[in-house]
Formats: structure tokens, sequence, C-alpha cells
């Protein structure tokens, strides 16, 4: 499966196409709403029709504040957000491949005053990750998102998010991420390929 990218705020007001955020350039899909129901209709990076459907622990709406100071890159994914309402909502993610990804989870809200937000895939603690929440003019892991490298079952992807004010979340990127095994097995071929290299 090809990567998604999911702004979530004003229709006709996401990134371009080739703006990656801090994952893989592509189709950027535009949600503004997700309920308790279910949101479906979500392309891959590619535009292509994925099964995936995002529900919430409550139904979710854009907010969009006024003369916030984020550059003219990054704004189309930052500006805007969801938000419903409480301290904490989880969003499920069904529809996935069972495989490994690396996710990318945005929250940052208005800078006048901001939040951390705390991400906890699975309602896990161990997996948790803090977003101070303060922009300094580009975006910055554990400060503008999270990422989190994770095994998704069959069952789909859960993610908590919590806010001592409103929790909310500006955007989403789901990439494919090779197995640990893989990685290894890549990491002693390339090993293997350098002591033969030395030999010759």
């Amino acid at each position: 499966m090809s990567s998604i990218n999911i702004d979530f705020g004003l229709l006709g007001a996401g990134p371009a196409s080739s703006y990656g955020g801090a994952g893989t350039p592509g189709y950027w899909n535009v949600v503004d709403h997700v309920t308790t129901t279910g949101v479906g209709g979500i392309l891959d990076t590619a535009g292509q029709p994925t099964s995936v459907v995002l529900t919430t622990s409550q139904n979710m709406s854009t907010v969009t504040p006024s003369l916030q100071p984020y550059n003219p890159i990054d704004a189309p994914l930052l500006a805007d957000y969801l938000v419903g309402g409480a301290n904490t909502f989880t969003m499920s993610v069904a529809g996935l491949p069972e495989s490994f990804y690396s996710v990318i989870v945005y929250t940052i809200g208005r800078q006048d005053f901001p939040h951390p937000s705390t991400v906890t895939p699975f309602a896990d603690p161990l997996l948790a990750e803090v977003n101070t929440g303060v922009y300094a003019g580009s975006l910055q892991e554990n400060v503008t998102h999270s990422v989190h490298d994770l095994w998704v079952p069959s069952t789909g992807l859960l993610l908590q998010i919590y806010s001592p004010a409103d929790g909310i979340i500006n955007g989403l990127q789901i990439n494919p991420a090779p197995e640990p095994s893989t990685l290894a097995l890549l990491f002693l071929g390339c090993i293997a390929a350098l002591l033969r290299r030395r030999k010759g």
C-alpha cells in the first residue's frame, strides 16, 4: 500500500501534492470533520482509493484561528485543525493492511495560547509522545508532530490524543515501513558486501 496523507481542516485549503510535511509528498486528503460513525473516501498519495475509514470517539469539526504565525509552506497543514470539545479523544483508522507503519501525528493549535498534546497509540503509555505545541518557524518532531513506528494489526490503528486544553489534530501521515527483520537483513547484506570489497 502507498502512503496516506490527511490534512484535517478547511476544505479547499490543504497542502499541495509537492508538500511532504515530515513524511512523503503526494496527494493530501482534506477532511473537515470526523464522526463517531466514520468517514471514508480516503485516497493514497498516488490518488488511488483505499479502504481506510476514520472514526473518532466524539464528533469533531474544523477550527480555523485567525492570524497564526505559521510560515506559508506549513500553514495549509498547521493553521487549521479538528476539535471536539474535550481534553481527550480517540481516533481509529480502520482498513489498513496489517503491517509496520511510520505514523506521523500533527497536534499544534493556536499560538496565542499554545498547549502541549500527548499522542498515545493503542492507549499504551510506553508508546506515548508529547508535542509541545510551540511553533518555532518550521516543523519539529515533538513540537509540531510526533512520529510513531508501529505494528498495526488487522483491527486497525488507534490513536489517543490528550491536551490540557481541547484535544486537537491537524494532520496524519501513514507510511508503510520495512519490518525490523527486513531492516536487519539489509544491514547484514551491506556489511557482507563491504567485507567482500575489502577482501577483493
